[in-house]
């Protein structure tokens, strides 16, 4: 029996995108399995995919934490959506993803990668085990968005996560240097 926590009372009140058990109880899949402090940027993902997608269009297959940042699955239900929906549904689990990777998996205080005999977790000075993963200079929560036009594989867009406001902003590519 799982005991009532956030979590629980997350997937009671959205149970048109958890999986539930002939019972009505939750499962495994799609049941949120990270820390206490990514509480929030779940519920906030929750309530946006809640408020974009039609009811009973997406099921969330799995919330948990791999290489110290959030990791979403998703599974779409209905085929012939407006792609305005599925564009937001994306850009939802972007920003929880993103959230997480500058957000202490345990009191969900400011935190970022660290590394611990090859173990990684997103943690706040406080939570600090292992040494802080190095980041090259100016690709700070930075994602790279690439597309394949013509055979080759090419940078679409890059845009920074700003954790103050939950959103992304534009980075212009020349900005970054040598991309990897």
């Amino acid at each position: 029996m799982m005991q009532n926590t956030w979590r629980r009372r997350l997937v009671d009140r959205h149970p048109e995108i958890f999986v539930r058990d002939a019972e009505g109880s939750a499962t495994a899949h799609g049941y949120p399995f990270v820390g206490d402090g990514w509480a929030d940027l779940v519920e906030v993902l929750a309530e946006r995919i809640a408020t974009f997608a039609p009811r009973g269009s997406y099921r969330i297959d799995r919330i948990e934490e791999k290489h110290g940042t959030l990791v979403v699955g998703l599974q779409r239900r209905v085929e012939g959506l407006d792609s305005g929906v599925q564009a937001a549904i994306d850009e939802a689990v972007a920003l929880a993803e993103a959230r997480s990777a500058c957000t202490c998996q345990i009191c969900g205080n400011p935190g970022v990668l660290r590394e611990q005999n090859g173990w990684l977790a997103t943690l706040c000075d406080d939570h600090a085990r292992g040494e802080v993963v190095q980041v090259r200079p100016g690709w700070e929560n930075v994602e790279v968005i690439y597309v394949v036009t013509g055979g080759h594989l090419r940078v679409s867009r890059a845009r920074r996560y700003d954790r103050a406001s939950d959103s992304f902003v534009d980075v212009a590519i020349g900005d970054l240097g040598d991309l990897p």
